[in-house]
């Protein structure tokens, strides 16, 4: 059992969703405020999902929590662009519709075994995710609509100014670490033996972005 590994999940649930909270009780008027919250609430469902598969002593248990912790990243991406959308002011509100819309077919797909064949063991892990077809273009929207949020941001950082530089500067540097610390966990999916040692840095992230 990896324990660390536990208690790093456990607490990646409990500040992503109190920030989340808290963020929205800022200003519960502000939309930007509210997507922040959904984007917390995303990375807290998928870190207690993850919790509970580490927990999970039989395979079906541990395949509904795989399952369910891709509830919580599917609109990850989605929701960050929406996020960074309103936070720059920059009005692609198709691009965004088209994202959310692409998140709803891979959690129609999440359903089947099309996304998430199978769990099996792999490294320490008693069980992890099995991909299925579709995995990999899970992966490469992920990839890509962070990419796309993390060049738009910055681009506006080197013409931005006062707060909004400063805004920009904190986000840029939160995502990196969040997003290069997720990518991490990808790898065992792969059959890649490295150890998904960068969610222990995902909550650094939530903090960051919260501020």
């Amino acid at each position: 059992m990896n324990t660390s590994y536990i208690i790093s999940c456990a607490i990646t649930g409990v500040l992503s969703f109190l920030l989340g909270i808290f963020v929205y009780s800022k200003n519960r008027g502000s939309s930007l405020n509210k997507v922040c919250m959904l984007l917390n609430f995303g990375v807290s469902l998928w870190a207690w999902s993850l919790f509970g598969r580490d927990l999970a002593y039989e395979k079906p248990t541990a395949l509904f929590f795989v399952r369910l912790s891709y509830v919580g990243t599917i609109f990850v991406p989605s929701l960050f662009f929406h996020f960074v959308n309103y936070l720059l002011k920059f009005k692609k509100n198709g691009l965004i519709v088209a994202f959310y819309g692409f998140s709803v077919t891979l959690l129609a797909f999440n359903l089947t075994p099309l996304l998430i064949e199978d769990v099996g063991p792999i490294l320490s892990f008693r069980y992890y995710g099995i991909p299925g077809p579709v995995y990999p273009f899970y992966t490469i929207f992920l990839i890509g609509v962070m990419s796309y949020s993390l060049y738009i941001l910055i681009k506006y950082f080197e013409k931005s100014e006062g707060q909004t530089r400063n805004q920009i500067k904190y986000l840029l540097f939160g995502t990196v670490i969040g997003f290069l610390g997720g990518i991490t966990t990808f790898l065992p999916a792969f059959n890649i033996e490295i150890f998904p040692f960068g969610f222990y840095f995902v909550s650094v992230y939530v903090v960051i972005i919260s501020y």
